[in-house]
């Protein structure tokens, strides 16, 4: 019998070392990339696209707002297209427009625009442009709610078989007296007509960026909640076979802050398996961590803490193949200068060494560092903050 037990043994141990990755990290070099985008021009947005890049980026000229944006293919830039412009926008750091691709090669984009005079009076613009058209057409808002409260954090993302959607936080509840947001989404069909607007989650944090990604199955969507007791942990919400799940935690930080800190999730997904990444100061320990689940977010593994020790998160997370994630946030360097890392992950593997790509101000108008991974390179995109901010892109490539 002790015989017996012996040889299972073995066959677990030499399985589970059959299984085990054999994966050497090799830490990434970066170059600057030249863009369209002139200078002044800030909040930079990645997005990757049958093997095109997308960015996107604000200027303002005098008393107007301008959303660009442009595309790569192989090493040349299309010509720059003016998805929207105005007069009347709300132009935030940490609340800025992004852009999505559908399968059908449809671009949409949005920007806010104000609703009132409170500060924080201000809502969801759409645009789109088809596949075969020259122009963006503005959708208006994604939702009915009329009331000059706070709409924004926006979030695209593709269903399968049913087009593009969207989620945002919405402020809607303040104009019954209760101070808090809860989050929404809606769907869009071609023809540019929004529906099934639903809400996903009743109380939310405030102003901390939401993230989305389709899965194999449908999508996920992640933010960082707000409980009754001023708990503010990361949660997700499943689009599964047409509805919507309960809401549940990524992780239990158990972190309990009475604000907001303005430093949301970010979420990858291939195929079923989903990466989640944010920044908590649960314990007063200022983190980032990562989170892995196998079944399209209804399941995570333990967290890990990823971070160098001494993060202000701002993160980002992109898979590089079938086999692990790239994750980017910011540590602090002094009071005013900060660092943009990046680590590699494995999922329930090794972890490679935190590496150093650039330095960044730490300050509000660097806004948030965008990452995507186009053919086999990853790209960052970020606001220099100087005098006249510039949007900087960094492409990564091998040493020969």
């Amino acid at each position: 019998m002790r015989k017996l037990a012996t040889y299972f043994f073995l066959l677990c141990v030499l399985g589970c070392a059959e299984n085990k990755p054999d994966i050497k990290f090799v830490p990434l070099h970066f170059r600057g990339v030249e863009t369209p985008a002139p200078k002044g021009s800030e909040f930079p947005y990645l997005f990757e696209k049958d093997g095109k890049l997308y960015m996107s980026w604000l200027e303002e000229r005098e008393d107007s707002s301008f959303l660009k944006l442009a595309f790569r293919d192989g090493e040349n830039w299309s010509e720059v297209m003016t998805a929207a412009k105005g007069t009347d926008w709300f132009v935030n750091w940490a609340d800025f427009p992004e852009i999505h691709v559908g399968a059908d090669g449809s671009m949409y984009m949005h920007h806010l625009e104000k609703t009132g005079n409170g500060t924080y009076a201000y809502g969801v613009e759409v645009s789109q442009k088809g596949p075969k058209e020259m122009h963006f057409t503005d959708l208006g808002q994604p939702y009915t709610d009329t009331s000059q409260t706070e709409h924004g954090f926006v979030s695209f993302f593709s269903i399968k078989e049913e087009g593009m959607a969207m989620v945002w936080l919405d402020g809607r509840k303040y104009t019954s007296g209760k101070e808090e947001m809860s989050l929404r989404s809606a769907k869009v069909d071609p023809s540019g007509n929004f529906y099934e607007e639903t809400q996903l989650d009743g109380r939310t944090c405030d102003c901390c960026q939401t993230d989305a990604a389709a899965t194999s199955t449908g999508a996920i969507v992640v933010y960082r909640d707000r409980s009754e007791g001023e708990i503010r942990d990361i949660y997700r919400s499943i689009y599964k076979k047409g509805a919507w799940l309960e809401p549940a935690p990524v992780a239990s930080d158990n972190w309990e802050i009475n604000g907001c800190p303005v430093n949301g999730p970010a979420v990858a997904a291939k195929g079923n398996e989903v990466a989640v990444t944010w920044f908590t100061v649960a314990n007063d320990t200022p983190k980032v961590k990562i989170a892995f689940s196998h079944d399209g977010g209804e399941h995570f593994d333990s967290a890990i803490r990823i971070d160098a020790g001494n993060p202000i998160g701002r993160v980002d997370i992109v898979w590089t193949n079938e086999r692990y994630v790239y994750v980017s946030w910011m540590e602090r360097s002094d009071d005013k200068k900060a660092k943009i890392m990046m680590r590699s992950i494995y999922p329930g593997g090794p972890l490679s060494a935190p590496q150093v790509v650039g330095g960044i101000s730490g300050e509000r108008a660097s806004g948030f560092p965008i990452m995507i991974n186009q053919s086999d390179k990853i790209y960052l995109a970020w606001t220099q903050d100087s005098e006249v901010p510039e949007v900087v892109l960094w492409e990564s490539f091998q040493e020969k």
